[in-house]
């Protein structure tokens, strides 16, 4: 048991009493914003820092003089849907709370690169970003107030999958306090020399690999705080598009599109590329059961959703040749089918916000029904019929699920994600089917890269080697295991 004494007053000693939340109401309310499956461990207090020199101090106090875990959150988003920032079950830690840290503080136009501090939200940079002609590519329906690095972090897919290069894309590089109190930079942000004479120097901090031959920025992405606590990252930026315009295939299997995907990215044709099922299509765009339901009803089973846009030279142009040829695509042997500049069921311009901008409202996920399961792994597109196959074989009859596809890394691989909407009251019920789906996934081949919350078992249980290499990192990055103690599986 944590001495609550000498924990309130040496966190009051680095960063001030009103940056040290104690209230039990309050730490209650903050755990209640999640929802999720999992029992969350005890939250022995909160603190805010601005600056990473308070990071540093927060983490070697604890460390050295309490022992409790620490648990970063950057986000003021009121919605938790992961629970990794919240102690893992059976534990005790403090919540570091990074959502005060809101500088952009510069912004690249030569190079297209931004640097934004832990707790920038997409809101809060799309209004920076105003007017410079440059832009961040998105998440699909990422939302307004949750915090840019942390999303990115979590390895969000963005939209455009010929401008992820990598896994880790838009992410460059990164400042981060690690476990045992040292600070480090990443990529070429590590130096020498302080951030000022590097920008003087020419240094535009836009390579993510390094110093040297390490990749750490690779290491922490992914790892929900349980290595380092990210202060601030370099974020690659886009131009603006000039010129916009929508084209869909519509199916009944993502294998009769995804001809048109594979060859539209490979050959750089159109920007944003997004498979939706019909329901996915109708929470997507309705604001409520009954758009949902009317949307749905007038979908195809499957709609690929391409936004073909052009930039700063001769858009227009681009659009129109763009289009010709991703037309003469869908019409090829292997597809036959056609792409169509409209469809009946939803708007254009509906879609292409969807597409390239921020979810606005109620979360798509939960507009349903109020709560969703949400389960989401990497495949190849050629496999994606098979999981939903499976969907449909485990679901019961007449349940409702979205199903969202997005082509990754110039359309090497795919993200997955089935959303199954439910009512509060019927909780226990979706914790048994969750836990059915991802028995099905697992078996079926499904790569879960990202676990949350109760799956963390079953992954974790198919990949005993990545047990030890966990294992290892954390005795390298931290060796006292404070830092989210207990995220994946216990620790020794």
């Amino acid at each position: 048991m944590a001495d609550m004494q000498k924990l309130k007053d040496g966190l009051v000693g680095i960063v001030g009493r009103k940056s040290v939340v104690t209230d039990e109401q309050a730490l209650a309310a903050f755990a209640g914003t999640y929802h999720g499956f999992m029992e969350p461990g005890k939250i022995l207090c909160m603190v805010y820092a601005t600056k990473t020199e308070e990071i540093q101090a927060i983490v070697n106090f604890v460390r050295d003089e309490i022992g409790c875990g620490i648990v970063p959150c950057s986000s003021e988003d009121n919605v938790k849907l992961t629970g990794a920032s919240l102690p893992a079950p059976g534990t005790e830690a403090v919540v570091l709370n990074l959502s005060q840290m809101k500088r952009v503080f510069r912004v690249d136009m030569r190079n297209r690169v931004a640097f934004v501090e832990a707790g920038v939200t997409f809101a809060e940079l799309e209004n920076r970003l105003k007017g410079t002609g440059l832009k961040l590519d998105y998440p699909f329906l990422a939302r307004k107030n949750k915090s840019v690095i942390a999303t990115m972090l979590d390895r969000d897919p963005i939209t455009v999958p010929m401008n992820a290069w990598d896994i880790n894309d838009p992410l460059l590089c990164l400042e981060v306090v690690f476990g045992d109190g040292s600070v480090f930079r990443t990529g070429s942000a590590a130096g020498p020399g302080t951030l000022e004479e590097q920008w003087e120097a020419g240094v535009a901090m836009n390579n993510p690999m390094g110093p040297s031959h390490t990749d750490f920025a690779r290491v922490l992405s992914g790892s929900q705080g349980t290595l380092g606590i990210v202060a601030w990252a370099s974020i690659k930026l886009e131009l603006d598009l000039s010129a916009e315009q929508m084209l869909y295939v519509e199916t009944e299997t993502v294998a009769q599109s995804a001809p048109v995907a594979w060859q539209g990215i490979r050959r750089r044709l159109g920007n944003n590329y997004v498979f939706l099922n019909d329901f996915a299509l109708g929470c997507a765009i309705g604001n409520d059961r009954e758009e949902i339901d009317a949307i749905a009803g007038k979908a195809a089973k499957w709609t690929l959703a391409v936004n073909v846009a052009g930039k700063r030279r001769r858009p227009e142009q681009k659009v129109e040749f763009n289009c010709k040829d991703l037309k003469t695509i869908a019409r090829q042997e292997s597809v036959r089918k056609r792409a169509v500049d409209k469809i009946a069921a939803v708007d254009n311009l509906s879609v292409t916000r969807a597409l390239t901008g921020l979810n606005e409202g109620k979360r798509w996920k939960h507009r349903y029904a109020g709560e969703a399961i949400d389960i989401f792994f990497l495949t190849t597109l050629d496999a994606a019929d098979t999981f939903t196959e499976l969907v449909e074989r485990i679901l019961p009859d007449g349940m409702k699920y979205a199903a969202y596809i997005q082509p990754c890394m110039q359309g090497r691989y795919c993200h997955v994600e089935y959303i199954v909407p439910y009512s509060e009251e019927n909780k226990g019920r979706a914790k048994e089917l969750y836990l059915s789906l991802m028995d099905a996934f697992l078996e079926a081949g499904a790569f879960f890269s990202r676990p949350y919350g109760v799956c963390t078992n079953q992954i974790f249980e198919k990949a005993p080697m990545q047990v030890t290499s966990i294992g290892k990192l954390k005795k390298m990055f931290d060796p006292q295991h404070i830092l989210n103690p207990n995220r994946f599986f216990e620790e020794v």
